[in-house]
């Protein structure tokens, strides 16, 4: 038999959990989708590798974490592809497809990319930026938009104000390596 009390707090419970499942958010037609759709953005960060024979090939990123490899779709393909054996971290969205080129049962998820930058070559860790020149003094501009100064630029990137490049190694010393990401606009 319950007490009056028991029966209250009971009562208050079943209340709360009623209320308290009715405030969550309802999936409509559209509206809802879009919330979804961007809660669902993720970053991977990477070694890009191409695979398969011409004209079947794929661009796959072998997560750092050890995690299964992934299909890499979208428009940043072709300027990827150039990035071959390079560690990037790619921003965007695992899609609902399942990609053949994954070399294992059932293929592999893609992972559609909505941006990218180097963050290693060959273990070394890498600055991504856009090549800036004032004063005689060389600079790289981040996508966050910091302005690193760049004393040691190679006389080869020095030459490509304005192109989106990568260095290995610090800027305050000759580069372990470097490469042209995106040539000038």
């Amino acid at each position: 038999m319950m007490t009056a009390d028991v029966r209250t707090t009971w009562m208050c419970v079943g209340l709360f959990v009623a209320v308290g499942s009715g405030c969550q958010p309802m999936r409509q037609n559209g509206a809802d989708d879009t919330v979804v759709t961007q809660a669902a953005r993720d970053t991977v960060r990477g070694t890009i590798s191409v695979v398969g024979s011409e004209p079947l090939t794929a661009l796959v990123l072998s997560p750092v974490t050890g995690a299964a490899p992934m299909a890499l779709v979208g428009a940043h393909q072709v300027t990827l592809r150039g990035l071959s054996g390079l560690e990037v971290m790619v921003a965007g969205r695992r899609t609902a497809n399942m990609s053949a080129a994954i070399p294992r049962p059932g293929g592999g998820a893609e992972f559609e990319v909505d941006s990218f930058v180097v963050r290693a070559v060959d273990g070394v860790a890498a600055t991504d930026g856009i090549v800036a020149s004032e004063g005689g003094r060389f600079y790289l501009v981040t996508a966050g938009g910091s302005r690193l100064r760049a004393d040691f630029l190679p006389v080869a990137l020095r030459q490509k104000i304005g192109a989106r490049v990568f260095v290995a190694g610090a800027l305050d010393q000759t580069p372990a390596s470097y490469g042209v990401i995106v040539a000038r606009p």
